[in-house]
C-alpha cells in the first residue's frame, strides 16, 4: 500500500522564538528587557522535519543591568553571562543578518511561539526602545502553538510542559531557557508536523479556546 503524500505546507520554515526578559516577582520592571534571543529553523520539507539552523545570543540589558534573584532563579541565565553579552542593538543587527543569509522572509518562513507575548508585546517593546517602531514582516505574522495544538488535541493547553507531556515528549534542558525552550517547542512543533498539520497564521486577537 502506498502512504499518502504528506501535506503541503504553506511555509517551508518554521521559527521557532522564545525570549527571556529581564523580570522580577516584587516589582514590574518597566521597561523590561530582552536578555536571551533564540531561534530554531525546521524545514518542513525535509523528510523527519530536521532542524536545519539555529540563532542564539545572550543580550546585555541597559536599563536594569542588574539581574534580579527571582529572573536568575527563575531562567538560570547568570549575571555573567549578560555582563559579557552584546547589547541588544548588536544582537538585533545579528538576527537580521541571521534572517537575510537564510533567506528567511514572510513569503516562506512562519515564527512559531508559545503565546502571543513574545511578538506581541516583548519584541515591540523591546525595538521601541532604540526607537524602531516598524517590525520587519517576517516578525509581524506568526503561529501561537498554544493555540494552534488546542484545536488539535481538543483541549484547553496550559504551556509548553503541557503540550510534551501531551505529545509524549521528553523537557530538553530546562524550562524557562530560551534556547531549551525553543527547541522543546520546535519538539512540539515537529511532532505536528508528523500528525500532518498544516501550520496557519494565528490572528494576534486570537484567544485559547477553553
Amino acid at each position: 500500500m502506498i502512504s499518502p503524500a504528506p501535506p503541503t505546507q504553506k511555509f517551508r520554515y518554521l521559527a521557532v522564538l522564545d525570549f527571556e526578559a529581564t523580570c522580577d516577582d516584587k516589582v514590574n520592571l518597566s521597561p523590561q528587557e530582552i536578555i536571551e534571543f533564540p531561534t530554531v529553523v525546521i524545514d518542513t520539507a525535509q523528510p523527519l522535519f530536521p532542524i536545519v539552523k539555529e540563532f542564539h545570543s545572550y543580550v546585555k540589558p541597559t536599563f536594569h543591568p542588574t539581574l534580579t534573584p527571582f529572573c536568575t532563579g527563575l531562567t538560570g541565565i547568570q549575571q555573567e553571562t549578560v555582563d559579557e553579552a552584546p547589547v541588544f542593538k548588536v544582537v538585533w543587527d545579528q538576527f537580521l543578518k541571521f534572517l537575510a543569509e537564510n533567506n528567511l522572509t514572510e513569503s516562506n518562513t512562519l515564527f512559531v511561539t508559545c503565546g502571543h507575548w513574545d511578538l506581541v508585546k516583548m519584541l515591540p517593546a523591546q525595538l521601541k526602545t532604540l526607537h524602531i517602531t516598524q517590525t520587519p514582516k517576517v516578525l509581524q505574522q506568526w503561529c501561537n502553538i498554544k493555540i494552534f495544538a488546542a484545536h488539535h488535541l481538543n483541549t484547553e493547553v496550559r504551556g509548553m510542559p503541557f503540550l510534551l507531556h501531551q505529545y509524549r515528549l521528553p523537557l530538553i534542558g530546562r524550562h524557562h531557557s530560551g534556547i531549551d525552550d525553543s527547541r522543546n517547542i520546535a519538539a512540539v512543533a515537529r511532532r505536528l508536523l508528523e500528525y500532518g498539520q498544516i501550520f496557519r497564521v494565528t490572528p494576534r486577537d486570537e484567544k485559547l479556546p477553553k
